[in-house]
């Protein structure tokens, strides 16, 4: 069931931390998720999204081809989701985001370990260079996450940091 209606997109296994496409069954959750105000306030469209949007949204999610996001699970459990986009496979470059986490397992490390099996992907599935990601300057629990995982500040632009990381 959980096939019906999926990208063509690896599950990334690692051990009690499962990503897998994002599909139908999922778009709820996320939309919960995603309305929670501790999460919402991160988002540059920060306002709360309607079931009727959030469907939308996903149809327009699975008909494009540079736009990659899994469904985080925590040993087997659904506790949120995360995003690669703007996939350019000639450029060798994308963009990183969408990353949200229940608060029952926030601050826990997780998040540092799910960046990086999804930075893992992009360098040795997509064969990617380049990772690109725009985080609110007031984030600091994510910026800290970043910068952990190997990110670095590019400028800052308004209330954003543009942050970038290069594979070796």
């Amino acid at each position: 069931e959980r096939e019906k209606f999926m990208k063509k997109i690896d599950i990334i296994d690692m051990g009690p931390i499962v990503l897998k496409p994002l599909v139908v069954e999922d778009i709820e959750l996320l939309r919960q998720l995603r309305n929670l105000n501790d999460i919402r306030k991160n988002f540059v469209y920060d306002k709360c999204i309607d079931e009727e949007s959030q469907k939308k949204w996903f149809v327009n999610y699975f008909e494009v081809n540079n736009d990659l996001m899994w469904s985080v699970f925590f040993q087997e459990e659904w506790c949120g989701a995360v995003a690669v986009y703007d996939i350019d496979l000639e450029k060798k470059e994308a963009e990183f985001g969408r990353i949200m986490l229940c608060p029952s397992i926030q601050g826990a490390g997780l998040g540092k370990k799910i960046i990086k099996g999804v930075l893992d992907y992009c360098k040795n599935m997509l064969n990617l260079r380049r990772i690109v990601l725009s985080v609110k300057v007031n984030n600091i629990p994510a910026i800290k996450s970043y910068l952990d995982t190997g990110f670095e500040f590019i400028e800052k632009k308004g209330g954003y940091y543009l942050m970038g990381l290069y594979f070796k």
